[in-house]
């Protein structure tokens, strides 16, 4: 069973054992569900299986309650924790990408040339971007938007840039 991390328990909020999350996801509304069960993985691999009680969006920032944890010494070693699910209980919507499974794939221009491969997806902007290594070990981001991603192919791995002026390195 194949687990997709989809939030990192950060510290604790309040005094009954209600934490913060650091979403892993862009789809919090699938992904969490009051009464679900979830699986909390340790620092070192322990896995246990744990019930959301409430999932709360505080603007930016998120808070959840299990249904395990009832005090602040329930939770307070948890910081780090990952919160995860088995990936047929958290299927994506249409034309959305797991970023993990896309790591590796082959890029190219619009012509088809090779540019490189990637090898990362960061979140520091207000898009994703894509970090593509080249075959000279220098590499470019590109924002993760339909205007310069035209296209993903999963099947033979690969994805399509439309290079502007500047882009490449």
């Amino acid at each position: 069973m194949k687990l997709i991390t989809i939030a990192m328990f950060g510290k604790p909020f309040g005094l009954q054992g209600e934490v913060h999350l650091y979403l892993h996801t862009d789809f919090p509304e699938l992904r969490f569900k009051k009464g679900r069960a979830y699986v909390l993985i340790s620092p070192n691999g322990e896995q246990s299986e744990v019930h959301l009680a409430s999932f709360t969006n505080r603007g930016n920032k998120y808070t959840a309650k299990f249904k395990e944890f009832t005090r602040i010494e329930d939770v307070e070693d948890l910081n780090g924790y990952e919160l995860a699910l088995p990936e047929d209980q958290a299927p994506l919507p249409e034309g959305a990408y797991r970023f993990a499974n896309l790591i590796g794939f082959e890029c190219v221009d619009q012509d088809g040339n090779h540019l490189g491969k990637l090898v990362e997806v960061t979140d520091y902007a207000p898009t994703k971007n894509l970090k593509i290594q080249m075959d000279n070990k220098k590499h470019f981001y590109v924002p993760f938007l339909d205007q310069f991603i035209p296209s993903i192919d999963e099947e033979h791995q690969t994805i399509v840039i439309n290079v502007v002026e500047g882009m490449l390195p």
